[in-house]
């Protein structure tokens, strides 16, 4: 090779392959990936000169702060509220619901995991599974949407 130019020619393609993004070894292609030869398969199997699939940048410079989501399920709600007592409290108030932001707590989401007692309940949170809505309001409580 001669000097000052590398393995993929001159100019933009010179230089070490390994140095520009998805190239060489990295490559994509048609066809998946393919199983490594085992003994179990018998003689080595020989597989067309294929290229290996694209996978590409699913997302530039991912940070996770966009996608921070703390969640509870509804079996964990009322301790949030302070536990039995709570819902001893709410039960002897009648035509009076709790109010529970589960956001000053530190969690966004509510999901449906696990059961509610029988005692209107109004929740705040910034999303709602529709399973964890359903059964809020099935308690005879509702879901409130916080920004």
């Amino acid at each position: 090779m001669a000097p000052g130019v590398g393995a993929g020619g001159s100019g933009r393609t010179a230089g070490p392959v390994e140095a520009r993004g998805r190239n060489g070894p990295h490559r994509g292609g048609p066809r998946g990936t393919l199983p490594l030869p085992t003994p179990a398969m018998g003689p080595l199997l020989t597989f067309p000169a294929l290229p290996l699939p694209q996978v590409g940048m699913r997302y530039f410079h991912k940070t996770m702060n966009k996608f921070h989501c703390p969640v509870v399920n509804l079996d964990k709600i009322w301790s949030l509220a302070g536990g039995d007592a709570a819902v001893a409290e709410a039960q002897s108030k009648a035509g009076q619901a709790r109010v529970i932001d589960v956001t000053k707590h530190g969690y966004f989401k509510v999901l449906g995991k696990g059961g509610l007692p029988k005692v209107p309940v109004v929740v705040k949170a910034k999303f709602f599974s529709k399973l964890a809505e359903q059964r809020i309001k099935e308690a005879g409580g509702a879901c409130v949407l916080v920004a």
